[in-house]
């Protein structure tokens, strides 16, 4: 039986062809403050544009997090602009959450960081942004009510054990749109996404499982399988909203670029040219445990023992979202759009020292300053300002209705007398809306005629629906 990720409320009857913006963030320890940094720009440059103050929650209908952007989601969620995030609330969280690590023989038994002093820092800011004390425990329905039309989805992973089948990792989304997950705390939320293995203890949650019971499970950093978690949001989004419809916007925590060096370092290590892929906490744990590998020669148990090569394997099974996003790259008309600094310098995950949060903003500033980065920026930009064409939906979509109902002639489908009666009054309410136009008899032949050659085109590559087996049916066929 296959878990369910989430199990969002259904909220329509059909998938709605309406514009839908999606906010993707990445994890990547203390370097989500970089991703304050390119939102908060983002919302200073359109309030410029539109002459008022503008949140990047304004424009748009769903934001999906991991880890450190897990974090950063529910903060976004709770009312903060990323502006406030970044000068002043992670500012101060994410060095109080790193503070005095445990030392390094106790770090082979507890977790390198006691998470009391995030969860701190989480009651502090995000319960009172919503109108709690630090000692209430708000929960995601809590976090719904204050932004009823803004869906919050937040990875992380469910970790088990059974005697007999051995360790069980299972990718789980705590959803805002899941009745579910309703009574889920924020904090315990937010503690599962960002529980980075060998950081942070996991997060204790009572969840209910396929067949309905409900037990205390273990949840971890959501980095394990969606670091990045755009190609999840797309496909949250896809469930309600027509593909093509869908605006990306994904935000990264900054990959080790070598490209940028002056000159070129000797001889990097497999790891270190790796920090652009392998990003998150996991990155410090492999490379700890990394042994030599045998370079292609994998033929026993022992030759496929090398952290290197298990490292890239996990990394690489994480391509598989987004390389279904790439996919619909297309359909969704160019509308997916990746932020995410090349670094001139290793910046470690959990070093948050003023020094560290300087670097970070001197590498975020030269990004952005960048051609490249003010051409990623500035697309982003224009794709939340440009309102969609509605008039020309709606046409695509009258294209789509003939073009259906050639189809029935060809394969000589005929309509029920109650399907004919509903086709009868949707033309007579169209016609109410375009009556001041009279097409000649010529344009609707030589439109009828494109419609015949757009169905024999399509006949060349896919089966007609007459070349399919089926059960004949008997329906009463409209009268004559």
């Amino acid at each position: 039986m296959v878990e369910h990720i989430t199990r969002p409320a259904k909220k329509t009857e059909r998938r709605l062809d309406k514009r839908y913006t999606v906010l993707s963030l990445d994890g990547g320890g203390v370097r989500g403050l970089m991703t304050t940094m390119i939102l908060a720009s983002i919302e200073e440059q359109i309030s410029a544009k539109i002459g008022k103050t503008f949140k990047i929650t304004d424009a748009v209908d769903c934001i999906i997090g991991t880890s450190a952007g897990g974090l950063i989601a529910l903060g976004l969620s709770a009312g903060f602009s990323a502006v406030e995030l970044r000068d002043s609330v992670m500012e101060e969280m994410i060095p109080a959450t790193f503070s005095k690590p445990r030392g390094k023989v106790m770090k082979w038994f507890k977790p390198a960081y006691d998470e009391s002093n995030l969860e701190g820092q989480f009651r502090k800011h995000i319960h009172k942004k919503l109108g709690f004390k630090p000692s209430d425990d708000p929960t995601l329905k809590n976090l719904k009510a204050a932004n009823p039309r803004l869906r919050t989805c937040i990875t992380a992973i469910a970790y088990g054990y059974d005697e007999s089948e051995g360790p069980s990792f299972t990718p789980r989304i705590f959803d805002t749109q899941n009745p579910l997950d309703d009574s889920k705390t924020i904090l315990q939320v937010g503690r599962a996404t960002s529980a980075a293995p060998t950081y942070f203890a996991p997060s204790k949650i009572q969840d209910q499982t396929n067949d309905g019971t409900v037990k205390e499970v273990d949840f971890v950093d959501g980095g394990v399988f969606a670091n990045n978690p755009a190609g999840w949001g797309f496909a949250l989004a896809a469930t309600t909203v027509k593909a093509e419809n869908i605006r990306v916007l994904s935000i990264g925590t900054g990959f080790r670029d070598f490209s940028l060096d002056q000159k070129a370092e000797a001889d990097p290590s497999f790891w270190e040219k790796s920090k652009g892929t392998l990003k998150g906490w996991k990155d410090s744990l492999l490379q700890t445990l990394q042994v030599k590998d045998t370079q292609g020669d994998k033929k026993g148990v022992a030759s496929w023992l090398s952290a290197e090569l298990l490292g890239k394997s996990v990394f690489d099974v994480q391509k598989q979202a987004d390389q279904c996003l790439e996919l619909f790259k297309d359909v969704m008309g160019d509308n997916y759009f990746r932020l995410n600094p090349g670094l001139t310098q290793t910046i470690k995950l959990d070093r948050a020292e003023e020094e560290d949060r300087k670097l970070m903003r001197q590498e975020v500033s030269r990004y952005l300053k960048s051609d490249e980065g003010t051409k990623d920026v500035e697309k982003a930009i224009t794709s939340l300002l440009t309102p969609d064409d509605y008039y020309d939906k709606a046409l695509s979509s009258l294209m789509k209705a003939a073009l259906l109902f050639q189809y029935c002639e060809t394969i000589d489908q005929n309509s029920t007398n109650e399907q004919h009666y509903q086709a009868s009054a949707l033309l007579k309410l169209l016609t109410k809306k375009i009556n001041d136009v009279s097409p000649t008899d010529d344009d609707v032949e030589q439109l009828h005629q494109k419609i015949k050659e757009d169905i024999a085109r399509t006949a060349l590559h896919y089966k007609s629906d007459k070349d399919y087996p089926s059960i004949k049916q008997q329906v009463t066929q409209q009268s004559e």
